[in-house]
């Protein structure tokens, strides 16, 4: 696969997987966050977005610079490990939708089947998760 192409699919898969987990989260900030003390520092609601978007995108270079790395034992670990804590990412969202929690649960056994029958080829193999949600 051309090298940007990589790139750009690593960082798409990561941004996708922060829109994805958005979805769950944006209903409940409105009505919860927004009642809770918080210091004086906390910065504004504006700024989560941007701050977010920023962080997928630079786990999707991150993903990209283990695609490109030398594949052997510890490059196929790191990717498993990359894949379950995007995962756990987008599923940590859903415990902010309570009527959710249950579908989590149900989840998590197939969820970590995809992860330990991993094939360091593909990006694809992350995204079949989503089709169960």
């Amino acid at each position: 696969m051309h090298k940007a192409v990589k790139l750009l699919s690593s960082i798409g898969l990561c941004l996708a997987i922060g829109a994805l987990g958005s979805i769950f989260t944006s209903s409940s900030v409105n009505n919860w966050y927004e009642s809770i003390l918080k210091p004086s520092f906390n910065p504004p609601n504006w700024l989560f977005g941007p701050v977010w978007t920023i962080l997928f995108i630079l786990m999707g270079i991150t993903l990209y610079l283990l695609l490109i790395a030398k594949k052997s034992k510890n490059r196929t670990l790191t990717l498993k490990l990359f894949y379950a804590q995007l995962g756990f990412n987008l599923l940590w969202s859903i415990f902010f939708h309570p009527n959710l929690i249950i579908h989590f649960f149900f989840y998590i056994p197939y969820y970590l089947h995809i992860v330990n029958n991993f094939s360091d080829n593909t990006l694809l193999v992350p995204l079949l998760d989503l089709y169960y949600l």
